[in-house]
């Protein structure tokens, strides 16, 4: 006999079993990580050519930041019909930075003043995507 949290049960019976929507497979991790790639690269050039059309005033970058987050985190969840957990919170973190990266690439060419304020938007788009994806 095993104490469950709904009282004792057989060995069979009692064995914990991981909840189905953080069940991910081989398959459904390299599918959200072609959505996460295709999607960073998207958003980072549309994040990019707006900062460089709109400037840095003072909220726009982090609307733009938390934008990036959410679409990229949802759209991996989507992708994998709605599965959540670490693998896909970090899978969309990579979208996420691929986003950044093109982003500030386009925007302002990785001067040193943008950089250090696009850290922070970084983090701002991270913490958005790992929320949607975890």
């Amino acid at each position: 006999m095993v104490q469950t949290a709904v009282g004792a049960r057989c060995q069979e019976c009692g064995k914990a079993q991981t909840i189905p929507p953080y069940v991910i497979s081989l398959r459904q991790y390299i599918v959200a990580f072609g959505v996460s790639v295709s999607i960073g690269a998207v958003v980072g050039i549309a994040w990019g050519f707006l900062l460089a059309a709109i400037g840095w005033i003072f909220f726009i970058p982090w609307l733009l930041a938390m934008g990036a987050g959410y679409v990229i985190g949802e759209s991996v969840t989507t992708s994998v019909n709605r599965k959540r957990g670490s693998g896909l919170a970090a899978v969309s973190v990579v979208g996420v930075v691929i986003a950044f990266v093109l982003a500030l690439a386009i925007g302002s060419g990785f001067s040193i003043g943008d950089l250090v304020f696009g850290l922070l938007f970084l983090c701002v788009a991270i913490y958005i995507t790992v929320s949607r994806t975890r």
